[in-house]
């Protein structure tokens, strides 16, 4: 699933706990320190999330276009 989030805590790791804008609460280890929010890939059923750069993002999104030409 992708969702924007915004960090809401640290974990006793330095993780940031984030929040979803669905109101779910995820470890987000690798969050930039300097963000306010940013898009987020998770599981359902998981606990943990991995921040998705929107260049990269938008970088997929095109070659994906690209071959459905």
């Amino acid at each position: 699933m992708l969702a924007l989030a915004i960090p809401v805590d640290i974990d006793p790791r330095g993780n940031s706990i984030i929040e979803t804008n669905a109101g779910r609460e995820l470890t987000a280890p690798r969050w930039p320190q300097d963000s306010e929010f940013q898009l987020v890939a998770f599981r359902p059923s998981g606990k943990t999330c991995q921040v998705v750069w929107t260049e990269q993002l938008a970088e997929d999104i095109g070659k994906v276009l690209e071959f459905a030409r």
